[in-house]
């Protein structure tokens, strides 16, 4: 049965795929009333180091098979269920490497370039007080260490091994394994868009149902309401046309006819449709909840970070003004803790004494320059 559903299920995955993700996640936020009934997205936030870019350019200029492919990467960037930010360093050692690269994997320095410039826009670049994370044997690597301490992030994504000299949270990943993170994310990012696109479909299926219930309700009164008005020649013409159309046998057989064809055609195409959603809709539960914890076995302990540090995270990602409501939605979402619950009177006072925000007609943001 399920070999007979397969153009149905590539329909789905395809109309369904992770770069809805983000489309949803608005959706999830415009209507707080869905988010306690439908899925919650994993967002992991991670300062990003310039080994795992620099593998990312490799594949792009060596090993990709087509142009339009994605990597595991950037699919998970995209998706948003990975947000990577960066010291401003990050350019400076790509720059660095840019020569060596294009040697490398036989290209120019001008496609390494370009291929840079096409991934840097998933990367929200903010640098901390210098020396404020600590120093390191290679002082290329304090950068990362400074963004670390000036937002809040899981950990640091890399695979240089001299951060193991810190205290820092690592996402560390073996030069000679293939990437176990980006492999999850990817899985997660896909099921999720299938999971939440399916739970959203029918929740407003649900909700459709009951709205379309209530106006035939409606129109019916409606319709009675309105033969009522009518006077008595007319009410008996009406009944008498209805009564004339149910005695003709040609009129009984072309509705009957109808009928027959919508019981035979539409509903069967109709209900295999709903159960091989319900199929996917299982399996993409079960892919999301699985993918979720392999990424989270990964990942280092949550460490507690101050509001402040929340809020530059969760404006940097925005890029646009955000209101103090939104701010403290989201800051919760991306891990904040308050032993006092957190209020927008305090995240008000909080972001007033930092003098890299600024509040507009529209919200907070950070102010043109900070964190450079």
């Amino acid at each position: 049965m399920r070999d007979e559903q397969q153009p149905v299920r590539s329909e789905i995955e395809k109309v369904l795929s992770s770069d809805v993700l983000p489309k949803l996640r608005d959706i999830l936020e415009a209507f707080p009333a869905l988010r306690s009934v439908l899925p919650q997205l994993l967002q992991l936030a991670v300062v990003i180091d310039a080994n795992i870019v620099l593998s990312e350019l490799w594949w792009r200029l060596k090993n990709r098979p087509r142009p339009e492919l994605r990597s595991e990467l950037e699919e998970a960037l995209a998706s948003g269920v990975l947000i990577a930010y960066a010291p401003h360093y990050l350019e400076d050692e790509i720059r660095e490497h840019a020569e060596e690269l294009a040697v490398r994997t036989k290209c120019s320095v001008v496609d390494v370039e370009r291929e840079w410039t096409s991934f840097r826009r998933y990367i929200h670049f903010h640098t901390g007080p210098k020396g404020a994370g600590g120093k390191l044997s290679d002082p290329d690597d304090t950068a990362y260490l400074d963004t670390l301490h000036d937002i809040a992030v899981r950990g640091i994504y890399t695979r240089d091994t001299h951060f193991h000299e810190s205290e820092a949270p690592l996402i560390f990943i073996a030069m000679d394994i293939r990437n176990p993170v980006d492999r999850a994310l990817r899985r997660y990012a896909r099921a999720s868009a299938v999971r939440i696109g399916l739970a959203f479909g029918s929740s407003v299926s649900a909700v459709a149902s009951v709205e379309i219930l209530i106006g035939l309700a409606k129109l019916l009164k409606a319709l009675v309401a309105a033969f009522k008005r009518l006077s008595p020649g007319a009410q008996l013409l009406i009944v008498a046309c209805v009564v004339t159309l149910l005695a003709n046998p040609q009129s009984r057989t072309k509705l009957k006819a109808l009928w027959g064809a919508f019981q035979t055609n539409l509903r069967p195409l109709l209900w295999d449709a709903v159960v091989e959603a319900m199929y996917q809709l299982a399996e993409a539960t079960e892919k999301a909840e699985t993918s979720h914890r392999e990424i989270q076995a990964l990942l280092p302990e949550p460490r507690r970070r101050p509001l402040i540090a929340h809020a530059r995270a969760v404006c940097l990602a925005a890029g646009k003004p955000l209101r103090d409501a939104v701010i403290l939605r989201k800051a919760f979402a991306n891990g904040y803790v308050s032993r006092l619950g957190g209020s927008r009177t305090y995240l008000r006072r909080v972001l007033r004494a930092d003098a890299q925000f600024v509040e507009n007609t529209f919200g907070w943001t950070l102010r043109k320059g900070a964190g450079k």
